[in-house]
């Protein structure tokens, strides 16, 4: 049977050998004010401030969508209360101050910010199946702009705020195969970028709007680098199970998590033609994912062991 969107391998965010750990359904953890799930925006302007502030993290997977930080710099993040099983996405500041609810949904994912910070696009099981919304950050002037009966998520923004990438299987309905989209964000002018024998999900941007990263999963899980335009995809670290993209903010880099075909989670960095793999991570018996880049492109914000953790770019002075 066909996976949704919110089952299949932890929301298309993980990588295949990490899906059994880090699933919602499976794993629920002791806590007192939830977990965070997913955080959406590229910017850690102040990590050590942000790791020291925030309540209970515990599996943080940055939305990897190519738009940054609003003009205050606040974080979105998909906050998990497994307990409940209610996910709501929330933004705060880089230094830990001013948490704030945005959604009250109780089903909401994968948040990516507009370019412009005036809007959250986001994942919502609400009604039964995948859509994509855009809401303010405050909350207000919620919209769907999918509307359809059939799967939609993981938005990404363009660079220039006139796309979003998504994941969809709505022109296949009886397969079990996502392909990549993208669309206006008024939800018109929908346009599909993949037409393959894969599931392919959670698209980014590169900065300058001109290529598109995303993963997939056949029998391994790769990573993809495509035109905007849907041409010319080829893989990148092919013999690696990969997943979890993000492109540096100049473009040369693209981080992703792999699990090296055994039980644990490592981070890499590659050049977008496929050249200067390193390998950056390589804790035995931890999983280590879902890296989102700093502004600067100095320093990379990931999950280790259920916690947020930041280091450097080239691997060094972690901190959990």
């Amino acid at each position: 049977d066909r996976c949704s969107m919110a089952d299949c391998g932890d929301r298309f965010q993980a990588s295949a050998a990490a899906v059994a750990a880090s699933t919602r359904v499976d794993y629920d953890p002791p806590m007192k004010n939830g977990r965070l799930a997913a955080m959406a925006c590229g910017a850690i302007a102040a990590g050590a401030a942000l790791l020291s502030a925030l309540p209970v993290p515990a599996e943080p997977q940055p939305t990897t969508g190519g738009a940054r930080c609003p003009a205050d710099g606040r974080i979105a993040f998909v906050r998990d209360f497994p307990a409940t099983g209610r996910n709501d996405i929330y933004t705060i500041r880089p230094n830990g101050n001013g948490l704030r609810q945005v959604t009250n949904s109780g089903s909401a994912w994968a948040p990516s910010w507009s370019p412009d910070g005036e809007w959250i696009a986001f994942e919502s099981h609400v009604d039964g199946d995948g859509e994509i919304y855009l809401v303010r950050p405050d909350g207000s002037d919620l919209v769907n702009i999918t509307n359809n009966t059939e799967d939609d998520g993981t938005p990404a923004w363009s660079p220039n705020g006139r796309w979003i990438a998504f994941a969809s299987a709505r022109d296949d309905p009886e397969s079990i195969l996502y392909e990549i989209y993208k669309m206006r964000p008024d939800g018109s002018d929908t346009t599909r970028l993949t037409n393959n024998a894969r599931n392919d999900h959670s698209p980014t941007w590169s900065p300058g709007g001109g290529r598109i990263a995303f993963s997939t999963v056949t029998n391994t899980d790769h990573v993809f680098v495509m035109r905007a335009d849907g041409s010319g995809a080829r893989v990148l670290a092919r013999r690696l199970v990969a997943t979890g993209a993000d492109w540096a903010p100049k473009g040369e880099r693209i981080a992703f998590q792999a699990d090296h075909f055994d039980a644990a989670a490592d981070l890499h960095t590659i050049r977008a033609d496929g050249s200067r793999h390193r390998r950056l991570t390589r804790t035995p018996g931890v999983n280590e994912q879902s890296p989102t880049w700093s502004t600067s492109g100095t320093r990379i914000a990931f999950s280790k062991s259920w916690n947020l953790a930041v280091m450097r770019s080239d691997g060094s002075r972690q901190r959990v």
